[in-house]
């Protein structure tokens, strides 16, 4: 026989008689447990009704508790003689766990009638599993102090009293502990120490998961099993000391089984750690979060949108963009707030990273906001002057005969378009808003043109040619697509000359709202200017547009500025003569 039966048999032999009937009815009723959750055949998947797969976790978890129920009662100890130190932590371990399992299930199979026969029958499972739990609970809380017990006397099974002859002659019998073997017990009891050292941080953390104090993260899981492990190795070392010890004698055998007690409590720390971390790993893992770079990046562009509004108001086709896509601009950073709040709860470096990026384009909105309600004040009288200096300067260029305030980099052309984007701003906050300064602009060009006809002639005359200034390796390549696009648009057009006014290529790297999301825009511009024969006397200037995308492999196109039928202004015009 072994010698946890030897003594459990041993123990049960000095219980009153009551006591062996709550002990082996605790024994029966964990047994009784186990049949119909856990019996010789499984319930078939068939038999459950719909949601069969509420019943099957429920069934999982009353399986996992009674197990944990059944390891619970072999370190509970007995009435009389409940465990304690380290067997009665692990005891309690194991109860908790079971608990909660019992109470998930119970969750599962409330939702079920009792008309459900499978549901029924896991309810009296749980049932009897919470009086099992109970009673070992009442073999626990007797366990304050332990029972006394009697030595019996050597040679017989009777104790008597104040003779202790025997136990003399017992302790005569057993042989001393050499040097070594003192030795290598101080090192299983110092090593024991550390081991149950390192097991507090487990211990901590999974009070904490059990409800004691707030919900370990991930970084804290993962701490305390690190210091399990260490626990472990010392654990080990600890064990391999015992080994060369006899386990039978006296000053052995108690630390033996603190040993193996505390070994037990490892084992259950490891397995609900394991458990945790692998819970935490799965919720934090970046293999969850796809888009956690382009989320990033997007925030990033928020944040600069939103930022410097001196600069922005100086640019009025920007600030309109920006306060179109503000809506939608605030619903991606509350999507991303939300989607990333799991790792910003467990303080995981890029859950950490993403808060601080979600509260900063918060903050710049909210300085944005305020900023474009004092500019909004000055707007319309803005526009209004705008519109004003425009007629002025064109008054003054027909009494003058000043073609030239009436050209493409005129102060007229200048003027119309400050109030142009002026209005959009306007637009992108309502179309009514801005309604009066449209019909204003509109009658202010029409006055325009109706002056410069008076001077189309000396307009024309004074016009000259575009700068040409770009002169990198690929002009020639560059000049050859633009002319193949306006000659697909306008058949037998005559091409004179080419002219490119910008030096470098403009780089575009924004994010732009389209297909109910926001994407990343990333490509480069440059415009050729044609000069084409337009009759007998005159040239006229036809600009493409090139546009390199990098989203799309640096993929070239060109388009051409103007409609097909676009009717051209005088600032288009030049004389042929002045063409080379």
């Amino acid at each position: 026989m072994k010698k946890n039966d030897q003594r459990k048999n041993e123990t049960m032999g000095t219980l009153p008689k009551k006591a062996k009937i709550k002990m082996w009815q605790t024994f029966l009723c964990l047994g009784c447990l186990a049949l119909p959750a856990l019996g010789t055949k499984k319930l078939q998947a068939a038999s459950l009704p719909l949601p069969q797969a509420a019943l099957r976790s429920a069934q999982a978890e009353l399986r996992s508790a009674i197990a944990d129920l059944r390891s619970a009662q072999t370190s509970a100890g007995t009435a009389a003689r409940p465990a304690r130190g380290s067997r009665r932590k692990l005891t309690l371990l194991r109860l908790n766990s079971a608990r909660q399992r019992l109470a998930r299930a119970g969750k599962l199979l409330a939702g079920f009638s009792k008309s459900n026969k499978a549901a029924q029958s896991l309810r009296k499972t749980r049932e009897g599993a919470l009086k099992a739990l109970r009673q070992i609970e009442g073999i626990l809380a007797g366990g304050k102090k332990p029972t006394p017990t009697r030595t019996p006397q050597a040679g017989s099974g009777k104790n008597t009293g104040g003779n202790t002859t025997g136990n003399s002659a017992a302790k005569s019998r057993t042989a001393r502990l050499g040097y070594k073997q003192k030795d290598l017990l101080k090192n299983v009891r110092w090593y024991l120490r550390e081991t149950q050292k390192f097991l507090k941080p487990g211990q901590g953390i999974l009070a904490r998961i059990d409800g004691k104090g707030p919900k370990p993260v991930v970084s804290e899981v993962q701490q305390a099993m690190a210091s399990t492990e260490r626990a472990a190795a010392k654990f080990k070392l600890a064990r391999d000391y015992l080994a060369q010890l006899p386990a039978k004698h006296p000053e052995v055998a108690p630390i033996g089984e603190k040993l193996q007690a505390t070994g037990q409590l490892l084992g259950a720390l490891r397995s609900r750690l394991r458990a945790e971390t692998t819970r935490l790993t799965k919720l934090t893992g970046m293999g969850n979060y796809p888009r956690y770079q382009e989320d990033f990046a997007l925030l990033g562009a928020f944040s600069m949108r939103y930022s410097n509004f001196e600069l922005l108001s100086q640019q009025p086709a920007k600030l309109a963009k920006v306060i179109t896509e503000d809506g939608k601009a605030l619903r991606e950073i509350q999507r991303i707030a939300k989607t990333y709040q799991s790792l910003a709860n467990q303080k995981t470096r890029e859950g950490r990273a993403m808060e601080k990026r979600v509260l900063y384009a918060l903050s710049k909105r909210k300085s944005f906001i305020l900023n474009l309600k004092s500019y909004l004040k000055e707007l319309p009288g803005e526009i209004d002057r705008y519109i004003q200096e425009a007629m002025k300067i064109a008054r003054e260029g027909v009494e003058k005969k000043r073609p030239l305030f009436f050209g493409k980099n005129g102060g007229i052309a200048q003027q119309l378009g400050f109030a142009k984007t002026k209005i959009q701003v306007l637009r992108a906050l309502g179309e009514e808003r801005a309604k009066p300064f449209v019909a204003k602009i509109k009658a202010a060009r029409q006055k325009v043109e109706e002056a410069a006809r008076t001077l189309t002639a000396e307009i024309i005359a004074n016009n000259t040619l575009p700068p040409d200034r770009y002169i990198a390796k690929d002009r020639k390549q560059l000049v050859q697509r633009a002319i193949q696009a306006l000659k697909k648009q306008r058949e037998g057009i005559k091409v004179l000359s080419a002219k490119i006014p910008s030096s470098t290529w403009e780089r575009v790297t924004r994010w732009d709202w389209y297909g109910k999301a926001f994407h990343k825009v990333d490509y480069s511009k440059l415009q050729v200017q044609l000069v084409v024969q337009h009759n007998e006397k005159l040239a006229a200037v036809l600009p493409i547009n090139l546009f390199i995308d990098h989203m799309k492999g640096d993929k070239l196109k060109a388009i051409p500025f103007d409609a097909k039928d676009a009717k051209l202004q005088p600032h288009r015009f030049l004389p042929l003569s002045r063409v080379k």
